[in-house]
């Protein structure tokens, strides 16, 4: 009938996704950069969550930024039938990559990097506080390890501040000081 009329059904406006940087390929040859593929591949993810909403598909993205000693590495483990472990699960194939290819002893690295981790008198707080981020999670300290070690390699300007008003006990309120007195 050419009277009929079409009606629309209202639908979800598409929200434009912001365009997230493809991680950087992975070779396997340089230990320290496990970690940031991860990262990288994880933030990759986040941009488009519907379409990595399955670990095979951010599994097999991920190798496909695999190059040279990684690619070989996991090249077996994909022609293997029935599919290994690590090729559906994130969390597996993120510590086969770790146990492959990083620092077997990253704990130790990451506690003697945060014990000569000094913040410089002239330096601002945010990049200390950064670079501690950077390591704080690897060592296995503890929060109250975590504290000492954080007022331990401040700027001696800010521990004068901070110990005038009492020290915190507890990481975030001593971050959040020492970010507050560094403004001033």
């Amino acid at each position: 009938n050419p009277y009929v009329i079409y009606i629309q059904q209202p639908h979800e406006p598409r929200v434009p996704k912001s365009h997230a940087r493809a991680p950087d390929r992975f070779t396997g040859k340089d230990s320290s950069k496990v970690q940031t593929f991860i990262l990288q591949c994880i933030t990759y993810f986040q941009n488009d969550m519907d379409a990595y909403l399955l670990d095979e598909k951010k599994i097999n993205t991920a190798i496909s930024y695999l190059d040279g000693l990684a690619m070989s590495w996991i090249e077996p483990f994909v022609l293997s039938v029935p599919k290994p472990d690590l090729l559906l699960d994130w969390t597996l194939f993120v510590k086969a990559l770790h146990e492959m290819f990083g620092d077997p002893d990253i704990a130790q690295v990451a506690i003697n990097n945060l014990e000569e981790l000094k913040m410089a008198e002239n330096h601002r707080v945010q990049r200390y506080a950064i670079d501690f981020a950077q390591w704080a999670p690897l060592t296995g300290y503890n929060e109250k390890a975590l504290t000492h070690q954080f007022y331990k390699g401040l700027a001696e300007r800010l521990k004068d501040h901070i110990s005038y008003g009492g020290r915190p006990e507890d990481f975030v309120t001593l971050r959040a000081k020492a970010l507050e007195y560094d403004k001033r």
